[in-house]
């Protein structure tokens, strides 16, 4: 996966949150945006 550094100096990565959905996010974001597939019902469980 590619790595990249964005205007606020923090390396993100992409992601695949829930089958066909990615996101850019770094390691600290991808919970959050776990939790919002959750919520939005694009997926079922939810671990961090």
């Amino acid at each position: 996966m590619t790595e990249t550094t964005e205007h606020d100096g923090k390396k993100r990565r992409m992601v695949e949150i829930a089958p066909g959905h990615f996101v850019r996010a770094t390691e600290d974001e991808i919970p959050i945006y776990t939790k919002r597939a959750v919520d939005a019902g694009l997926i079922t469980e939810f671990s961090e």
